[in-house]
């Protein structure tokens, strides 16, 4: 199955309607997939106990903890701690698929993924029609302003969170990228759910509690599909992705989305 077209932060993020034909044969295809390998008694890959709760550690470089500064000011507190969530899953995934990455540009990437999504940025760029487009020239722009990042490293932060709403995002990409849209799908709608033990899911939730995330994102998306009617998000709402968000296997916390 071939990949989405790039998407990337020089785009508008606009689908034409052979991509937004591409992306609906992908996103039923891999829908039918994840069901199927549920289904299959086969499907027990759970030999993650042997992960290693550590590998979630949050990195403490100057530039990791400008992010989540930045992210923090920026977002609310649901949708900042599905940020810091989106980085655990993906280290913890890394692991299991032995992935070797670079952890402070994957803990960036996933900290400022969603700045598109915050009341301070979406909406703001009136050539993006995504607000993964938009929020990876912002974070592009804050890691080269205030981090001092050099235009390579910016170029492949901005790429990958540009990409991160594709249905999938390969390896050829960079581990960065690939692990962003992992981490993201995994907090989002549970894909891969078993592939993380038990003991590891409940160490994350413990330190990055949910607060309701579901009804804050389904709200979220929604907002895109009114605001942006040719965006990667839009054409998710139509496809289901809402229902996929509120059946995810995790129990959110009863708090205030706000």
């Amino acid at each position: 199955m071939s990949e989405m077209p790039r998407n990337g932060f020089r785009s508008s993020g606009a689908l034409s309607r052979p991509a937004k034909f591409q992306f609906i044969v992908q996103a039923i295809a891999a829908r039918l997939a994840a069901i199927a390998k549920r289904q299959s008694p086969a499907h027990e890959r759970v030999a993650s106990d042997r992960l290693d709760p550590a590998a979630i550690m949050l990195p403490d470089s100057s530039a990791a903890l400008s992010a989540s500064a930045h992210a923090q000011a920026l977002c609310k507190p649901w949708l900042f701690q599905h940020c810091l969530r989106t980085y655990a899953w993906a280290a913890l995934l890394a692991q299991t698929d032995r992935i070797r990455f670079d952890r402070e540009l994957l803990f960036v990437a996933c900290a400022l993924h969603d700045l598109g999504l915050s009341e301070m940025r979406d909406g703001h760029a009136s050539d993006c029609a995504c607000f993964a487009v938009e929020g990876a020239r912002e974070a592009r722009r804050f890691c080269a302003e205030r981090i001092g990042w050099d235009n390579e490293r910016c170029d492949r932060l901005a790429e990958a969170i540009a990409l991160h709403l594709n249905v999938s995002v390969g390896l050829k990409h960079g581990p960065e990228a690939h692990l962003l849209n992992a981490g993201a799908a995994f907090d989002v709608v549970g894909l891969r759910w078993r592939e993380i033990a038990e003991n590891a899911r409940r160490t994350v939730l413990s330190v990055h509690p949910r607060l309701d995330f579901k009804t804050g994102m389904i709200a979220q998306m929604k907002s895109q599909a009114r605001n942006r009617p040719d965006s990667r998000a839009a054409l998710l709402v139509k496809l289901g992705f809402c229902n996929m968000i509120r059946d995810a296997p995790f129990e959110d916390d009863r708090a205030c989305p706000g």
